[in-house]
């Protein structure tokens, strides 16, 4: 079992999320889906929701955003990086501009910025999603369970991280973990999860 779903975890680490809305929803945001624009502002900012930059900040973050849907992603890390230089704290910035760099696979200058996006955003439940993605691609199978821990933690309805997390489990050798969070996974609607559970468990 345990090699097989290395194999998977490869193939399916590619799976990053954006900051898209206040809320996470159970969706797994492929790197090249569509991503519809937010006007999400970092909570931990320093500068107020009205000040002249932190609306400069918001028009590059969106225009990151859009650049990124149309598969621009030299033009969307461009943009992303001018709302943080702006607004240094705006972890959904990092977050996006993490999984930007994730789409040419950079993954440790996105691992850098995924980790930026927690540093300013505890709650910032898609960075911690995205660190776990690109700490297994990185072989940190150990940290990635961490993240999706904490990614559960913040979500607990969300069955893609139940799938990701069984991944893990599995190639850290705890196949019982690994089945309960497929049965998790599954149980909330995820079909990757419910794939793994009918597969690799009985």
């Amino acid at each position: 079992m345990n090699s097989k779903i290395v194999i998977l975890f490869i193939a399916t680490t590619t799976l990053l999320s954006c900051n898209n809305s206040d809320d996470a929803t159970d969706k797994t945001s492929v790197i090249d889906s569509s991503i519809s624009t937010s006007a999400k502002v970092s909570p931990d900012t320093t500068k107020t929701s009205s000040s002249p930059d932190t609306i400069v900040a918001l028009r590059y973050y969106n225009d990151g955003n859009l650049k990124k849907k149309a598969q621009d992603y030299k033009g969307a890390i461009a943009d992303f990086t001018k709302a943080i230089d702006i607004n240094p704290r705006y972890s959904s910035a990092y977050n996006n501009r993490g999984s930007t760099k994730g789409m040419l696979s950079d993954f440790k200058s996105a691992l850098s910025d995924f980790t930026k996006a927690v540093e300013y955003d505890s709650t910032n439940v898609d960075a911690f999603f995205n660190r776990g993605l690109v700490r297994a691609k990185l072989n940190d199978i150990k940290g990635a369970y961490q993240d999706f821990n904490r990614a559960i933690a913040l979500n607990p309805n969300a069955g893609n991280y139940y799938s990701k997390r069984g991944i893990a489990r599995s190639m850290l050798k705890d196949q019982k973990g690994a089945c309960d969070d497929f049965s998790k996974g599954a149980q909330l609607g995820n079909a990757e999860a419910t794939d793994y559970k009918k597969k690799f468990c009985k």
